[in-house]
């Protein structure tokens, strides 16, 4: 059956006729798309529109990975093509394919395992999970537009508790990042990131960790996935309430002592180790969560998927 697959879809999962390497037509330079689909049901070829979005190649190069793991082409468990032959085969750069296995990663859809490879892990998220989303991602969908102030950006040492929640030593490097979350005039959080030198390498040279901070003023995730190319994998976090410090409520504009919501959490990027810590304070009154229980299991629909939240609102 997988081999009657290959035949049918040929080699990227997609009809014989137009090459499908990418960097063959001029429009893809611009990040377009303008080859035919097909597709096959049932021994009938069944023709899709033609379509041209502007879209990055990474993405394109997913999309054509998602369409075979769908067809069975890659089952799950097997192993992928090394991103050099992948390269190859779609005619793109390895920096490009390198960029589509770490978007590839953050779903869940393939895992690495180093020394051995990239494996498909499925297409189906983990039951019960809640999509990872940075501040600012969850704010755009919300429609809050959100200014982002840098109050402090240095290297320094890991302190015990920082070198424990990212199994590292004590002492190690790592780039701390302090950042105002508002919306409009209005501060909602304040937000401190640790993120361990050795994770980005470069962040070692002159002047790059004060490239990397300039740049940090909107998403830190899309900064790190999409400038950096790291894969971000799953997240761990914990919640609770505390009162706000001397330096929490001046930035956040309450009195010391006010309720605050603390977040904390762990990030687990490519080579599922703990990729960086963050540290984010939220006003009590601009936060709230929201759980939905339920005594007795009951079937899933559209309209009860995720209900487990949180979410940002005046009161």
């Amino acid at each position: 059956m997988k081999e009657l697959l290959k035949n049918l879809l040929g080699p990227a999962g997609i009809s014989a006729g137009p090459s499908y390497h990418l960097n063959d037509l001029s429009e893809l330079r611009a990040g377009r798309m303008v080859t035919r689909r097909r597709k096959f049901i049932r021994g009938r070829e069944r023709k899709v529109p033609e379509w041209d979005r502007p879209l990055p190649l990474y993405v394109q190069v997913k999309q054509a990975l998602v369409e075979r793991i769908q067809a069975g082409v890659y089952a799950v468990g097997e192993k992928l093509p090394t991103e050099a032959e992948l390269a190859r085969e779609f005619g793109v750069s390895p920096a490009t394919v390198k960029q589509t296995i770490n978007a590839l990663a953050a779903e869940g859809i393939v895992i690495r395992r180093p020394s051995q490879g990239t494996f498909v892990a499925g297409l189906n998220p983990e039951p019960g999970a809640v999509p990872l989303r940075s501040f600012t991602e969850v704010m755009r969908e919300r429609g809050i537009p959100i200014n982002t102030r840098l109050l402090i950006s240095e290297i320094r040492p890991a302190g015990a508790k920082v070198a424990w929640q990212l199994d590292t030593g004590a002492g190690e490097p790592v780039l701390y990042l302090r950042r105002l979350r508002s919306a409009g005039d209005r501060p909602l959080a304040m937000e401190e990131t640790f993120l361990p030198i050795d994770l980005l390498p470069e962040l070692a040279e002159a002047g790059k960790a004060a490239e990397f901070a300039s740049l940090a003023e909107g998403s830190l995730y899309r900064l790190l996935e999409e400038g950096y190319g790291l894969g971000l994998l799953g997240a761990e976090e914990t919640i609770w309430a505390e009162a706000a410090g001397a330096d929490e409520a001046a930035a956040l504009g309450i009195e010391p002592g006010a309720p605050v919501l603390v977040a904390e959490r762990v990030t687990e990027v490519s080579g599922h180790r703990r990729g960086f810590l963050s540290r984010t304070v939220f006003r009590a009154d601009a936060y709230l969560l929201k759980f939905r229980l339920s005594r007795y299991a009951r079937r899933e629909t559209k309209e009860t998927k995720g209900e487990t939240r949180g979410g940002w609102g005046g009161r």
